[in-house]
């Protein structure tokens, strides 16, 4: 249903020339795909960690997110910007600011800071952190 509303959205919008609707596709192609874009947005209303920032991150593209949950954790200066929720102006405004300093977010820089932040190490260390806590409290 929801993809029925968004295409009728769409549609009714006149962005059928704009908007592709692509279905799934295989996870390494979603990564050439957005190491191709210019920025990844995500303007959610409520996200539990906003996973795709890190991906996009991850592949070396610039975010732009709202606070609603988890891309808070996720979303710096250094590597997006983020916005209020149902903020339009101010979602417009964050997407020409990045657009507009794509030279100050280097792809090598937004990997090495998801990778440090969310990779399999980082995470390693948490959960050892973590474990270890519990286990000294036993």
């Amino acid at each position: 249903r929801e993809e029925q509303a968004v295409r009728g959205l769409v549609a009714g919008l006149g962005l059928e020339q704009r908007v592709s609707f692509l279905g799934p596709i295989p996870p390494a192609e979603v990564a050439r795909r957005m190491q191709r874009c210019a920025l990844v947005v995500l303007p959610s209303r409520r996200e539990s960690f906003g996973a795709v920032l890190v991906e996009a991150l991850a592949c070396g593209t610039p975010v732009v997110a709202t606070r609603c949950g988890g891309p808070e954790d996720i979303v710096t200066d250094e590597v997006g910007r983020l916005v209020e929720p149902d903020q339009a102006e101010a979602l417009a405004g964050a997407i020409d600011d990045v657009l507009g300093g794509l030279e100050t977010f280097t792809p090598a820089d937004l990997r090495a800071h998801a990778l440090s932040r969310f990779g399999v190490a980082a995470a390693r260390e948490r959960l050892a952190r973590l474990y270890g806590g519990v286990l000294a409290a036993v």
